[in-house]
């Protein structure tokens, strides 16, 4: 029985140590932070949270000092993480604001709008939070105009470029018929001769054929006429020599 005491006393002992301890360490980081070192500052909290590693205190605070080093994501990781396992509701609310301070700082504008929004569902009278929700809903309107502005020079841009390549096409061809033209008034006028030729090779192979058994046959006939004369004259000159 007296060695149930002794543990009890023990334990008691430990147990008031480590949360002195724990509040000392707690207090240097505050101190430390309310004079801007907050380097220290985050050293004191991760000392804290040593001894108590669920402290929802030491979590928060260590939060806070990263966020002030402008290691803002590391920031809104912790800020998220206790935003999901926090219990009290003003402490939930504190959480929600920074976690939406520390979304804005990253350019994530609807995340951090949908996070004020969380903190003014719990806590509707925080007006810090409502300005803060009021500028990162402004924020993210001038970024969408200016991405829909970007995207209209864009096209403007693509739309003059084609113009532009249109341009260039109809001229190149404008100056290749002028330079068609102007070779074909250099070219010296063809000889009949030669316009026949070219003709010639215009002809299909059937026209080729038909025109061949045209001349075949009109030689035929000029021979057969010939030959009509001859014999023509051939008479006449017996008869007169009878």
């Amino acid at each position: 029985m007296k060695a149930l005491w002794i543990f009890l006393i023990l334990w008691i002992g430990a147990s008031t140590l480590k949360a002195q301890n724990f509040r000392k360490l707690n207090r240097e980081g505050v101190s430390s932070y309310k004079d801007s070192l907050f380097e220290d500052a985050e050293l004191s909290f991760r000392k804290a949270r040593e001894i108590d590693s669920v402290s929802l205190e030491a979590n928060y605070n260590i939060a806070n000092t990263l966020y002030k080093q402008e290691r803002f994501e590391e920031a809104s990781d912790i800020f998220q993480e206790l935003a999901n396992s926090a219990n009290q509701k003003d402490r939930q609310a504190d959480i929600f604001h920074n976690l939406g301070n520390s979304l804005l700082k990253k350019q994530q504008l609807e995340q951090s709008i949908e996070a004020y929004k969380n903190a003014l569902r719990i806590r509707p009278e925080d007006e810090e939070t409502r300005y803060n929700l009021a500028y990162a809903q402004a924020k993210l309107q001038q970024q969408q105009q200016q991405q829909q502005q970007n995207k209209d020079n864009q096209k403007e841009n693509q739309d003059q470029n084609k113009d532009q390549q249109q341009d260039k096409q109809e001229n190149r061809d404008q100056q290749q018929q002028e330079q068609k033209q102007q070779q074909e008034q250099q070219q010296p006028e063809q000889s009949p001769e030669q316009k026949e030729s070219e003709a010639m090779k215009s002809l299909s192979k059937e026209d080729m054929q038909r025109l061949l058994q045209a001349i075949q046959q009109q030689e035929r006939m000029v021979q057969q006429k010939l030959e009509k004369e001859k014999a023509k004259a051939a008479k006449i000159k017996t008869e007169k020599d009878w």
